[in-house]
C-alpha cells in the first residue's frame, strides 16, 4: 500500500505497528510545520465559555463552580501551534511553552501543568493526528486534521462528573516560512 501526502512526491510504503498508522519518510506527513490561529481571540474566548457554560451546567448544584473553575483551566488554547513528526518521536509546541515530545508508539508518561500526573496517547493518521491525556481527573482529547493549508483542532475534554465531554473547534492556518 502506497501513501500519497500533499507533499510533490510519493511516500514510502506504510508501516503498520500495534495499531498505529505511520508513513516513511515522516517529514513528508502534512501536519509538519508551524500553523497559526484563523479566528480572533475573542471568538475564542465566547467558543470556549460556551463550551464551559454547557459542560458544568451538566454538573451536580453542589460542585458546579469548583468544576466551571477546573473546565475554565481545561479549557485552554494555543495562538500558534508546532509539530515536528520524525521516524522515531512527535513533537507538538503550543505557543513559546516548550515542546511536548514523545515517542510514536506506546502511552507516554508525563506531568500535567497542575503536577498531575498523566498518560499520553497518539494515533496518526496520513492526514491527521489524535493526542490524548488521560489522567485520573479526566481525559482531554485533541485531533488536528490537515485539509491543505488548513489545521482544524476538534478538542474534547471528558470526566466521569460529566453525561457528555466538552468540545470546541478552533481552525488554523499553515505559516509558510
Amino acid at each position: 500500500m502506497t501513501l500519497r501526502f500533499p507533499a510533490r512526491r510519493t511516500v514510502a510504503p506504510a508501516l503498520v505497528a500495534g495499531g498505529l498508522l505511520l508513513a516513511s519518510p515522516a517529514h513528508a506527513h502534512p501536519i509538519n510545520g508551524t500553523w497559526v490561529l484563523t479566528v480572533s481571540e475573542e471568538d475564542v474566548q465566547k467558543r470556549l465559555t460556551e463550551a464551559v457554560d454547557t459542560a458544568a451546567s451538566q454538573l451536580n448544584l453542589l460542585i458546579r463552580e469548583i468544576g466551571r473553575s477546573k473546565l475554565t483551566n481545561a479549557a485552554n488554547f494555543c495562538k500558534v501551534y508546532r509539530f515536528a513528526l520524525t521516524d522515531t518521536s512527535f513533537s507538538v509546541q503550543c505557543d513559546s511553552r516548550d515542546p511536548y515530545a514523545r515517542p510514536l508508539e506506546g502511552d507516554q508518561p508525563a506531568t500535567g501543568r497542575d503536577g498531575e500526573p498523566i498518560q499520553s496517547r497518539l494515533k496518526l493518521e496520513p492526514s491527521a493526528a489524535h493526542l490524548s491525556w488521560l489522567a485520573e481527573s479526566g481525559r482531554r482529547d485533541n485531533t488536528f486534521r490537515v485539509e491543505g493549508d488548513q489545521l482544524q483542532l476538534r478538542a474534547r475534554v471528558s470526566s466521569d462528573r460529566m453525561d457528555e465531554p466538552m468540545r470546541w473547534n478552533l481552525e488554523y492556518r499553515r505559516l509558510t516560512e
